[in-house]
Formats: structure tokens, sequence, C-alpha cells
């Protein structure tokens, strides 16, 4: 991955599914907006990365909808479930 910050000196960091899931595992994430904006930094480098009419961002948008919308739900269980 690093060879893409080279490349690309505009991404972000080095987010991906994998270092997600490996920082869940291992419980480094210290907060749930940490995991909020490693997800959206990875969407974000996937629009900046590739062609904007590729397919890789054609998908990437279209799951970003989905996670932003299953997230709204997700967070106001959450709320609500603290709250009370």
């Amino acid at each position: 991955m690093s060879d893409y910050f080279e490349k690309f000196p505009d991404l972000l960091k080095g987010i991906t599914v994998s270092s997600m899931k490996e920082k869940l595992v291992a419980n480094e994430y210290s907060s749930h907006v940490d995991f909020l904006y490693d997800f959206r930094t990875m969407f974000e480098n996937i629009i900046i990365y590739f062609e904007p009419d590729s397919i890789q961002v054609k998908k990437a948008k279209e799951l970003q909808i989905v996670f932003e919308e299953k997230w709204k739900k997700a967070e106001k269980a959450f709320v609500f479930e603290y709250n009370n």
C-alpha cells in the first residue's frame, strides 16, 4: 500500500477493509467515531485513486450510500439504548 501513497499523495491514509477488520479484532478503535472516520476515508481514497467512471468508484459510491443509511439506523439505536 505504501507505493500508492508515493504515486498518489492525495490519498488520505492507508485504510482497507482488511486493515479495519484487524483494528476491530485488536480492539484498536477507541470509539465508533474512529471507525466511521476510517470507513469514510476508505471511500474517499477509492474516489481519489480510481478514474471517476470506473467500476470501483461506482461500487464505492453505492456501498457508501448503503453504509451511511445503515450507520444512521445503528447510531440511533445505540443512542437510544445508551440513554435508557
